[in-house]
């Protein structure tokens, strides 16, 4: 009888345990053949951009400009923290550039106390709660036509200048493009673009290693970081936003293809004009007759007007423009690139 009770023992455990081998297959299997659905959250992927004008605006574009464009099929959201700038660490940049002194203080309601250094050549505004830094010179520089440096060397002065004045971390920036200006028939509506050849004012436009791509502001004439130079390197002007702890999200999210882009182009928003000053919020839709778009770029939107701290994609079209009454001739309107 004990024998007998023993083996039944014996069977209800091998019984027992291929059962158990069996169930855990069938689990693998079924999760190996089926895959997770992606759960796009549509708050998440909202690309909010500054919206002046209100209405639909009347976008041309040739088939021909997007044909061609390689666009990646997805793309990550970026999260960053605005790096600090202490007082201390204000006054370290402002005495490499030459200015002695303490600063004044100027309130601003939107972004807090601005610290201002000023003298007979240049100024340099910093602003710590948005981690920016701005400097120009304060008079007009004559370009010399007799001299003009190879672009390589104008890029390295750039660089240096943004390493030993500004502060900025050669391992994490990296140029992306050349902007070609000179001044406007009416120099009081300042730079606009042009060609090489004519250029007396070259744009020097970085971004963060981590991004790869262009990083915009709302103004998309000007990108995170920049430099302008005279063709014999004098630095006029230069800006940038300093940010730090880049992390990409987990989860990339659907971009929108070349026909997405020419279907959703009534979410673009006019965010600058070129060749005369207008306000936007001023401007009515009727009084914009035509938008013949050009050029795309594939960028990120850093929106300085929100407190969120996150870069989403965005297609910069810039172009044509044509409004009444206005000798403005040239446009830029950002569009979400997510789906």
């Amino acid at each position: 009888m004990e024998i007998l009770k023993t083996k039944r023992r014996q069977i209800l455990i091998a019984l027992l345990i291929i059962s158990t081998i069996t169930i855990a297959l069938v689990i693998w299997f079924n999760r190996r053949g089926t895959k997770r659905a992606v759960v796009v959250d549509p708050v998440r992927t909202h690309t909010q951009i500054p919206e002046y004008i209100k209405g639909e605006l009347p976008i041309q574009l040739a088939e021909s400009t997007v044909k061609n464009l390689r666009i990646p099929n997805e793309l990550p959201i970026y999260s960053y923290n605005p790096k600090v700038i202490t007082e201390e660490g204000a006054l370290s940049i402002a005495q490499k550039l030459g200015f002695i002194g303490e600063p004044l203080r100027a309130p601003d309601v939107l972004e807090g106390t601005k610290l201002v250094w000023s003298d007979e050549n240049a100024s340099l505004w910093v602003t710590p709660a948005k981690s920016f830094i701005s400097y120009y010179l304060n008079s007009h520089v004559e370009t010399s036509s007799s001299i003009l440096l190879p672009e390589s060397q104008l890029l390295t002065t750039a660089q240096n200048f943004l390493y030993e004045k500004f502060g900025l971390d050669s391992i994490q920036i990296t140029p992306t493009n050349i902007n070609y200006l000179i001044e406007a028939e009416n120099p009081e509506t300042g730079l606009v673009n042009t060609t090489k050849e004519k250029a007396n004012i070259y744009q020097f436009n970085f971004t963060y290693k981590d991004v790869g791509l262009p990083i915009m502001t709302n103004i998309p004439s000007r990108q995170i970081i920049f430099v302008y130079l005279l063709p014999e390197g004098t630095i006029i002007k230069s800006e940038a936003y300093i940010i730090e702890n880049l992390q990409a999200s987990p989860q990339k999210y659907a971009v929108k293809n070349s026909s997405d882009l020419v279907n959703s182009l009534n979410q673009a928003r006019l965010l600058e004009t070129e060749n005369d000053y207008i306000s936007l919020n001023d401007l009515q839709t009727e009084q914009i007759q035509n938008i013949d778009v050009q050029n795309f770029t594939l960028a990120y939107l850093l929106n300085t007007l929100l407190t969120e701290s996150s870069l989403k994609p965005v297609f910069e079209l810039s172009g044509n423009i044509r409004i009444t009454g206005s000798s403005a001739n040239f446009a830029r309107l950002l569009l979400p690139a997510f789906k």
